[in-house]
Order: structure tokens, then C-alpha cells, then sequence
């Protein structure tokens, strides 16, 4: 029973010793995975081309450390001529990173081939930190790696080989760089794989140096001293090659489509000649070709700011392109010499732009809304809400106004209508008065008259007093009165206005009139 315990414990200790070493390789493989990797398997070259433009690459199908190919360079001119490569998206600020690949040398004899990182900080000033230095014998494979820790402020990181013998060709395969993965996840086939289109690109300086790098031996200044347009443009200064200048990838541009370049340019030297001719061009890497196409060529006016413009379609297959401005370019190789001050003149560039020929002229509304952020879209959504209700409040006060207007015009109609009825009214009643005064006369003769009969005729009747005279007469002005308000008229007249009261002879008291205007004041 014990030796079957031992037997079962040996054994597990055996499996765990066997399988270790495969669980350690593949922790070690994960941890290990890189960032960024190219064996140059593909049908084209991915990324890679010529620092400097002189030299020719191409896919070896004959030396390759793995697979099937590896990636060749040739015909060099000068020692920085090799193969190189843009690694934005791979390198962060700060961090260490490791790179390992194999170097061939293709020549008769041993050479150095330096591994060398190129970095641009936030002022476009450039700094070179050797990876490693690989001692490669004639006809053989050498495997390198290094590490090397990245600077605080860093906008662009560029891989490139090196050999200060121009007459030395050689191969990379294999190439790998570990180190911190990027937040933003990568295609590692390269750029020439992007799915993403752009259909413009835009750059006037006023926010940074916009991805723009230096070309060549030539320092980039972002400078508020001279502007085409807005507050900033792009110096290039200290140019020691007439193709020294100021650069931009384009690599997202579509292809086999026509794209319109637009680029303005001014210089002030006052050494320099009054006129000079510059150029805007395209560069790419086409099977490890590098191919240099001139889009616009003008002559500028010192002290101007001259505009150069042009059209082109990049082919089908083409990878890493770049878009450049420099001065004209004579055969400096051939005739060093004969470069002048002006050929290597400082030069500012401002407002370039490379936008699909079809949606030139047209407005991206989305670009826009882009460039004013969210804040300034909520201040224009601010603006349509205020504007909105101002209308509607001066709609309702002009519905108001008028809704007045037409009361008080028909308020005006109703008075004018009344005033018109008492009129009328006033005229009838004057009517009436004027035919009861014609009739009243007749009566009043013919009453005086047979008072007088009665007065003749009976003279021993006894004579009517003075108070039934005054009664009669109140009597008679009561009814005027009666009369007058039937008509409107509030004024009143009496013959006598003691007659409210009137002195009963025959009970020697007073007593209240009945028919007094005044009864029950």
C-alpha cells in the first residue's frame, strides 16, 4: 500500500516536473507577445521604405532566417540609407521597449549595421538612441536585440538600419519590438493594410505641429511670426539638402483615387533671391521602390505667400505615403557646389490640405460640428432655443396689439352707437316739447278765458286762492319734468321752487306735496 502511495506521488512529481517547462513557455510566449512584428511574408512591402529616398528594396526570396522572404536593401548612397519604418502607434512616452530581429550580410566582407531609433519631440527636435550594434560576417544570419527606454516628451519614433559603407548590401528578417501594448489595438500587418479611408486631410498649425516631421537634416519650428491664414504656420530652417523640409504620412488616403493637394509657402530671407522655385510632392514605397511624384511646381515671389496646387492618384499597392515641400532640386550629387544660399533658404508653409477631388468645394458638416465640440454645439442649440421663444413671444404680443385694436375699435362702434340713439332720442324729444308748448297755448288761452268767464259770470263765487294757483302750477311742471326724463334731460326748472312745500289755508298747517320731483329727498 505504501510503495502504490510513493509510486502515485513519484509520478505526479514527474508529470509536474515535464509539464513545467511547457507552462513556462507559454506564460513566457504570452508575456512575450509583441506589439509589432514583420517576417515580409507578403506580396508587397508593408511600411517599409529608404530613409533618405536613395537605395532600392526589395523582397528576397533567395536569403530569408524564416518563411519564405526576407527584405532587402541595395544600392545605397549614403549611410543612413536603409531600411526604415514609422512606429507611432507601437511607441508610448516613458516606457521600455525591446526589439530583436536577424541582419544577413549579402557582401564579401564583415560589416557594422547599426539598429538606431529616431525620436521627434513636441518642437519636431530629433534625437537618435542606438539599439544595438550587429557585427555580421559574410553570407550569415546574426541574430540582434537591445532595449531602450523612451523620452518624456516624444510625438514620433522611426526603426531604421544603418551601415557606414555605402558598398555593403544587406537583409532584416524577423523583425519584433516588445514592450507595453498600445490602448488603441493595432493592425500589425502595417500600414498598407489600414481599412479605414480618409477623404481629407487638413493642417493650419494653430493646435500643434499636426504629425508633421522633418525630412532630412532640418529643424521644424511652429512659429506665430509669419501665418497664411489664423495665428500659426510651420518654419523649416537649418536645410542642408534642397530636399530637406517639412513632411506628413498620408498613408490613409485612398487609392487609385484623385485627391487635390493644396500648400502655401513663403520666404523672407533677405540674402536670398527674389525668386524661387518650390516644389510639392508625394513619396511612397511600391515593392520597396521608393517612387517620388512632383504635384506642384511654382515659382514664389519673396515676402509672398504663393499657393501651390495639384491633382494625382496613388496607385493601387503603394505604402507609406508622404507628402513633402522643399526646394527645387538640381543634380546635387553631381554638382554639390554649385548649391546656393537660396536653394537651402528657410521656408514657412501654411493651410495644407489633401482632399478628395470629388468632395472638393462641398462642406463636411460633421468636420464642423467636430471642430467647434460639444460646447459650442450646445451654445448653438442655446441660441436656436432663445431665438425660437423670442419669436414666439413677439408673435403673441403682435396677437395681443391686435386683439386690442379690434376692441377697442368696436368698443368705439358701440359708443358711437349710443351716442347716435341719444341723438336721436334728443331729437324727438325736442320734437315733442315744441308741439306740446304749440298745444299747451290754446289750452292756456282757453283756460284764462273761462277763468275770466267764471269770473264775471259768478262773482259771488269765492275766489280761488293763491295755494290752489300754486299747486296747479307745480302740478303743470311736474309733468314737463316727467316729460324731460322720458327724454334723457336731467335738468329740471320750476316756476317756483318754494312750491315743494305748500300751507294748507283751511288747517293753517303745511303739508308734503305729492306731486313734488323732490318727493322722498
Amino acid at each position: 500500500m505504501k510503495l502504490r502511495k510513493l509510486a502515485s506521488i513519484t509520478g505526479l512529481a514527474l508529470s509536474l516536473s515535464l509539464c513545467a517547462p511547457f507552462a513556462a513557455y507559454a506564460v513566457n510566449a504570452e508575456e512575450e507577445a509583441p506589439i509589432f512584428a514583420d517576417d515580409f511574408e507578403g506580396e508587397n512591402i508593408s511600411g517599409w521604405g529608404v530613409l533618405g529616398g536613395a537605395g532600392t528594396m526589395v523582397l528576397d526570396t533567395e536569403n530569408k532566417q524564416s518563411g519564405n522572404s526576407s527584405l532587402s536593401v541595395s544600392e545605397r548612397q549614403q549611410p543612413f540609407n536603409g531600411p526604415s519604418i514609422t512606429l507611432d502607434k507601437y511607441i508610448e512616452a516613458e516606457e521600455t521597449y525591446r526589439f530583436s530581429g536577424w541582419v544577413f550580410n549579402a557582401s564579401p566582407e564583415a560589416a557594422s549595421i547599426n539598429c538606431t531609433l529616431r525620436f521627434s519631440d513636441s518642437v519636431n527636435v530629433d534625437s537618435y538612441t542606438g539599439i544595438t550594434t550587429i557585427e555580421a560576417e559574410p553570407s550569415v544570419w546574426t541574430y540582434f536585440e537591445g532595449s531602450v527606454d523612451t523620452p518624456e516628451d516624444l510625438a514620433s519614433t522611426l526603426l531604421y538600419f544603418e551601415c557606414e559603407n555605402t558598398a555593403v548590401n544587406f537583409n532584416i528578417d524577423d523583425i519584433r519590438v516588445y514592450g507595453k501594448t498600445p490602448e488603441a489595438p493595432v493592425n500589425l500587418e502595417g500600414p498598407a493594410d489600414k481599412k479605414e479611408a480618409v477623404d481629407k486631410y487638413s493642417f493650419d498649425f494653430e493646435s500643434g505641429f499636426n504629425e508633421w516631421i522633418s525630412r532630412g537634416d532640418t529643424r521644424l519650428i511652429r512659429t506665430d511670426e509669419q501665418q497664411n491664414s489664423g495665428n500659426y504656420s510651420l518654419l523649416s530652417t537649418n536645410r542642408n539638402k534642397v530636399w530637406n523640409g517639412p513632411s506628413v504620412p498620408i498613408d490613409g488616403i485612398l487609392r487609385e483615387t484623385e485627391y487635390t493637394y493644396e500648400g502655401s509657402i513663403l520666404y523672407t530671407d533677405k540674402k536670398a533671391d527674389d525668386v524661387h522655385e518650390f516644389l510639392l510632392e508625394v513619396q511612397y514605397s511600391f515593392n520597396g521602390n521608393e517612387n517620388y511624384v512632383n504635384i506642384a511646381r511654382t515659382d514664389v515671389n519673396k515676402n509672398e505667400w504663393t499657393k501651390l496646387k495639384g491633382t494625382y492618384s496613388v496607385p493601387a499597392g503603394a505604402t507609406n505615403v508622404t507628402l513633402y515641400l522643399q526646394t527645387t532640386n538640381p543634380d546635387e550629387e553631381s554638382n554639390p557646389a554649385e548649391l546656393t544660399h537660396t536653394d537651402l533658404v528657410s521656408f514657412y508653409v501654411d493651410d495644407i490640405s489633401v482632399t478628395r477631388s470629388d468632395l472638393v468645394g462641398k462642406k463636411d458638416f460633421s468636420k464642423i460640428f467636430e471642430s467647434i465640440g460639444i460646447n459650442g454645439l450646445l451654445l448653438i442649440i442655446a441660441g436656436i432655443v432663445i431665438l425660437v421663444v423670442l419669436i414666439v413671444v413677439i408673435a403673441r404680443l403682435r396677437s395681443s396689439d391686435s386683439e386690442e385694436t379690434e376692441a377697442s375699435a368696436a368698443e368705439s362702434e358701440g359708443v358711437q352707437d349710443v351716442l347716435d340713439t341719444l341723438d336721436g332720442k334728443n331729437e324727438k324729444a325736442e320734437e315733442n316739447s315744441s308741439e306740446d308748448t304749440a298745444d299747451s297755448k290754446p289750452e292756456k288761452a282757453d283756460e284764462q278765458k273761462e277763468e275770466k268767464s267764471s269770473e264775471s259770470s259768478d262773482s259771488e263765487k269765492e275766489p280761488e286762492t293763491k295755494q290752489e294757483s300754486k299747486k296747479k302750477k307745480n302740478k303743470s311742471s311736474a309733468e314737463d319734468s316727467r316729460s324731460k326724463e322720458v327724454f334723457g334731460i336731467e335738468t329740471f326748472s320750476y316756476d317756483d321752487p318754494d312750491a315743494a312745500t305748500a300751507t294748507d289755508n283751511t288747517e293753517g298747517g303745511s303739508v308734503e306735496n305729492p306731486d313734488s320731483p323732490f318727493d322722498g329727498f
